[in-house]
């Protein structure tokens, strides 16, 4: 199992050092849920969920993200469908100089064969963008 989730988040980050909205947007499960300290956001919609990548994207672009970068620091098994992942992700420039790193959680559900995002808990990611600024 975790050499498959850990496949899944390369697919991830590859897709969003590539700012592929719909790329991104497939590897998620609708509905799906967003958490942060102050916010909690289900998207329900495809639609949704493309304008905040697309959003989260033109920030990154905005800061001199080039590339990210992750390493998954724990895995949980939580059912013979569902794994809950923590990672560590690295925000690079064009030359891969780490601007700036940050933590995020993920549970995601099996459906066949593939693995799915169900929600992302943005532990300190909203601190990590305001210090690249």
């Amino acid at each position: 199992m975790r050499q498959a989730v850990e496949q899944f988040f390369q697919q991830y980050a590859t897709a969003y050092s590539n700012f592929d909205v719909k790329q991104v947007s497939a590897l998620f499960s609708l509905p799906c849920l967003f958490l942060t300290d102050d916010s909690k956001v289900l998207m329900a919609e495809i639609t949704a969920l493309e304008k905040t990548i697309q959003h989260q994207f033109d920030l990154y672009r905005g800061l001199g993200v080039a590339q990210v970068r992750n390493r998954v620091q724990h895995l949980v098994r939580l059912s013979d469908s569902m794994v809950f992942a923590s990672l560590y992700w690295y925000f690079c420039d064009a030359e891969g100089k780490v601007l700036q790193n940050c933590h995020t959680s993920y549970t995601l559900q099996r459906h066949d064969e593939q693995w799915l995002l169900v929600s992302v808990m943005i532990d300190d990611e909203r601190f990590a963008l305001k210090s690249m600024r």
